[in-house]
């Protein structure tokens, strides 16, 4: 690959992360970080520090005097337990924010919904990520929106919906249309007001994207 020298660090981390999404480096690969740098045709201190935020947002692991490696796809108990915690968080901002949204704030929370239902609809990464940060940044929206910088801060810490994605494009699975559809309902129960019906809705896409999601692993385990 033929890269400029002078490449920003965004563009080797957003190549970085295409490889890692679309498997050109597999779970559990060592990265040469010296290999990566000859083949992107920049610093090697520039790959380090792509690959540390690659680390804090857990798509690589990095061990001292080791080097890296990618991080394995989630499986069963970690992917129920990350749910689990999105059960907890996401219905109760959803309720806070249903009781003050204001019509800016609906205005952004549609936009980002716009983004998402018009997202190409293929199982690559280059396509996909457009739907996936549009998602990542409407519930991150939910939680700013409701107030609570320590939830939000929680909440982005997890990365899910980095990690759904990875795993989708890997499995070839879109849910594009389904999860797009949840999103519209949840913006109509804010906009209405109703707290009691925006958490509902909340609670219900979590539920539905588990049980999207729950068949890809379990189909690892079985075979």
């Amino acid at each position: 690959m033929n890269i400029r020298p002078r490449l920003l660090n965004q563009q080797i981390l957003e190549h970085l992360k295409q490889n890692i999404f679309d498997q050109r480096f597999s779970p559990g690969e060592k990265l040469a970080i010296d290999l990566l740098a000859r083949e992107y045709g920049c610093g090697i201190s520039v790959v380090r520090e792509s690959l540390f935020q690659l680390a804090s947002e857990r798509l690589v692991e990095y061990h001292p005097n080791r080097g890296f490696r990618v991080s394995p796809l989630l499986q069963g108990v970690e992917v129920e337990e990350l749910f689990n915690v999105r059960r907890l968080l996401e219905p109760a901002a959803a309720r806070v924010l249903a009781g003050k949204i204001t019509p800016a704030q609906t205005g952004q929370l549609r936009d980002t919904w716009r983004i998402m239902r018009q997202s190409r609809r293929t199982p690559l990464y280059q396509d996909y990520k457009d739907f996936q940060e549009a998602d990542a940044r409407f519930h991150d929206l939910v939680f700013a929106f409701a107030g609570n910088s320590t939830l939000r801060r929680l909440y982005a810490s997890l990365h899910v919906h980095l990690h759904m994605a990875r795993f989708y494009v890997a499995r070839k699975v879109v849910d594009v249309e389904p999860a797009s559809e949840e999103h519209r309902t949840i913006i109509e129960r804010l906009e209405s007001g109703d707290a009691e019906g925006a958490a509902e809705a909340m609670d219900r896409h979590i539920s539905a994207s588990y049980f999207r999601y729950q068949p890809l692993f379990q189909s690892d385990v079985d075979a």
